[in-house]
C-alpha cells in the first residue's frame, strides 16, 4: 500500500461522519464477505507523477473510486454525503501523525449510482454510490 493509500484509508476510517455510519468497515477493493452494511470500499483507478526536464518534481496525483455500499439506497446517499464532507476540497496533511501526506487538492470529479441484484436469487441486492476523487499530493522524489 502506498503512502497516499494509507493516508486516505486513515482519513476515511477516522472521520467522525463516516465512522458514525460504517465503523471500521472501510476496505481496499472489496468488502469483507458477510460484512455488515453499509460499508466503504476504495480503489486507485488512476494517477500520475509529475516530471520536469531533470526528473521527478515531487508532485503526484491519484484518482480513487470510493464505493458507498448499502442495503438501502438512502444509506448509500447518506454515506456518499459523509465522504463528500470528508474529502471534497480537502487541503492539508492527511494520514496518521507519523506518516502524513501533504495534500494540495482533493476534488470530486465524478459519481454514479449502481445496484447489484442478489446473487443467491433473493429479492434484495445492494445499492452503491461510486464517487471518484482526484487527490494531488507531495511525494518523495526518486533518486535513481
Amino acid at each position: 500500500m502506498t503512502a497516499i493509500e494509507r493516508a486516505l484509508t486513515h482519513h476515511l476510517e477516522t472521520h467522525p461522519d463516516i465512522a458514525g455510519l460504517v465503523g471500521d468497515r472501510v476496505y481496499p477493493k472489496a468488502g469483507s464477505q458477510g460484512a455488515a452494511l453499509p460499508l466503504l470500499t476504495y480503489e486507485r483507478v488512476g494517477g500520475t507523477h509529475v516530471h520536469h526536464l531533470r526528473g521527478g518534481s515531487g508532485m503526484a496525483d491519484a484518482t480513487f473510486q470510493i464505493n458507498c455500499v448499502g442495503a438501502r439506497y438512502s444509506d448509500t446517499v447518506e454515506l456518499r454525503e459523509a465522504v463528500r464532507n470528508a474529502l471534497d476540497t480537502y487541503l492539508g496533511n492527511m494520514g496518521p501523525t507519523d506518516e502524513q501526506v501533504e495534500v494540495k487538492s482533493c476534488l470530486q470529479i465524478g459519481s454514479r449510482d449502481d445496484y447489484t441484484g442478489a446473487s443467491d436469487g433473493g429479492a434484495v441486492g445492494v445499492f452503491e454510490q461510486q464517487v471518484d476523487y482526484q487527490i494531488w499530493f507531495i511525494e518523495a522524489v526518486p533518486t535513481g
